[in-house]
């Protein structure tokens, strides 16, 4: 009998959070990491997380997490290097992080980042943004996934 759903497989501690409605602006006045804000939707199983104040996922049950990222970006400035990652509790985790260098001004760019991150009870995990040019970007769509 093969497996057919997450949870046969091991995988049944998941949340995540996405956010789908475009033309969210994050101003970026340095070259510092910025929370994606505004989500429009977020969820957990097994209690795992709890979504909250619209852009982050609280811990509740501590452990080993596969982290999963993605953002659409534009910039209405070429040639911007723009990065995106996990972070917890503020800080970001750099192995969490991608990177994608827009080509024309208004280019559409998808960033994505993956790893595995160690989170302990109340840890808060949100997702942010940053351009090494310090320019702002536009979000069109984003998410994190975490799961076991």
């Amino acid at each position: 009998m093969g497996r057919n759903n997450l949870s046969d497989m091991g995988l049944d501690r998941r949340g995540y959070m996405a956010q789908v409605d475009e033309g969210i602006t994050i101003t970026i006045a340095d070259t510092a990491f910025h929370e994606i804000t505004d989500y429009t939707d977020g969820d957990s199983t097994n209690g795992a997380f709890v979504f909250q104040n619209d852009n982050e996922l609280k811990c509740v049950v501590p452990g080993e997490y596969m982290a999963f990222q993605g953002v659409s970006v534009s910039c209405s400035v070429a040639n911007q290097l723009i990065s995106s990652c996990v972070a917890i509790n503020g800080t970001p985790d750099e192995l969490t992080t991608g990177r994608q260098k827009t080509g024309a001004s208004g280019d559409e760019i998808d960033i994505s980042g993956q790893y595995f991150i160690q989170l302990a009870k109340d840890d808060i995990v949100t997702h942010q943004v940053k351009n090494a040019q310090s320019n702002d970007v536009e979000i069109l769509q984003a998410s994190v996934v975490l799961m076991t």
